[in-house]
């Protein structure tokens, strides 16, 4: 650990100042000012201490331009499991690919809504459609749902509205119709259905 905080404060010395989308985004550009070897941490745990150094050299390689270190930063947090930090790096360098590798990543290690968020962020509907697909597939509707209406895909909200009927969630099922712009659905479930049938789970 030792040695990771002084490799990180001789990079702050030399660079200086700014902020990072994490908890600590406030106080980095302090904590650069001041110099890490001054910052007492060791109210952290291990993984809490690792997290403020990458974000301290993710900030500090951004004032430096060094594409090449920021790029080398956010694989070695992907393959910690850094993955705010990752999705910092890359999109400072603006690498497309490596972000979706972090979406792929999140897929993999089940942490699908990140997934979702990040190739939202990139506006890649192929990959939103196969992972509103897999979500309907392991019936992991409400994902799924989401998957599809930020990759603007109508019809698979519709399906995925319909398996909510089945299943007798209708207040699930209004809120999908309702994306998928399918009044029709709409205006059956809200004439046949009260507010106490959308509490419940209701066989139709």
């Amino acid at each position: 650990m030792d040695h990771i905080k002084r490799d990180v404060s001789r990079m702050v010395e030399e660079y200086s100042n700014n902020k990072e989308d994490n908890p600590f985004s406030k106080i980095i550009p302090a904590l650069i000012k001041k110099g890490l070897e001054n910052a007492n941490l060791s109210m952290f745990s291990d993984d809490k201490k690792r997290e403020l150094l990458f974000s301290v050299a993710i900030e500090s390689y951004k004032l430096a331009g060094n594409k090449e270190k920021l790029l080398k930063t956010g694989d070695k947090c992907l393959d910690e499991g850094h993955i705010a930090e990752a999705i910092a790096a890359y999109k400072i360098v603006g690498d497309q690919d490596k972000l979706n590798k972090v979406g792929d990543y999140c897929f993999e290690k089940g942490k699908t809504e990140f997934a979702i968020e990040v190739y939202s962020a990139l506006d890649n509907k192929t990959k939103l459609l196969s992972l509103g697909n897999k979500c309907f597939d392991t019936k992991q509707y409400g994902l799924s749902a989401k998957a599809f209406e930020l990759a603007g895909d109508k019809d698979k909200l519709n399906i995925v509205g319909e398996e909510f009927m089945k299943i007798g969630l209708l207040a699930n099922a209004l809120k999908v119709f309702e994306a998928a712009g399918n009044q029709m659905m709409v205006q059956f479930i809200k004439e046949n259905f009260g507010d106490k049938d959308f509490a419940s789970r209701v066989y139709v």
